[in-house]
């Protein structure tokens, strides 16, 4: 086995886990029925769009509530994404999405592990990594 087959084995083991580990209780966008949310569908658009351009999660409220969405710098635009399917697509940022900070991927899902997401976070902007 080569090298590169072994990291990319070990982020899909990483990210698999961020996705079945982050649906413990937490306040906003909370689901019971073990559908995916905001929270995870961030991580997914982020882990999918991040293998070619640099990505960021944008963390804020949306209709008073807690919320999460990816964007990525394409040409030069920091466009928002979302998930249909296993599938990515751009979209418009979400109307009344009041972005207070943001996080790399990684450290989004460190922080989304320890289930310590704080939507209050000063605004950043969208940096190439």
């Amino acid at each position: 086995m080569t090298n590169n087959f072994i990291q990319k084995m070990a982020k899909s083991l990483f990210i698999g886990s961020a996705l079945v580990l982050s649906t413990v209780n937490f306040s906003g966008c909370y689901s019971t029925n073990m559908q995916g949310v905001c929270r995870q569908q961030a991580l997914y658009c982020g882990a999918v769009v991040g293998e070619k351009y640099p990505v960021r999660i944008a963390v804020g409220k949306w209709e008073n509530e807690n919320h999460v969405q990816t964007q990525a710098l394409i040409n030069n635009n920091g466009e928002y994404l979302k998930q249909r399917g296993t599938s990515v697509i751009e979209s418009s940022k979400p109307e009344n999405f009041k972005v207070m900070g943001d996080m790399n991927l990684k450290k989004y899902t460190q922080t989304l592990l320890k289930n310590q997401i704080n939507y209050d976070i000063p605004e950043a902007t969208l940096v190439s990594p």
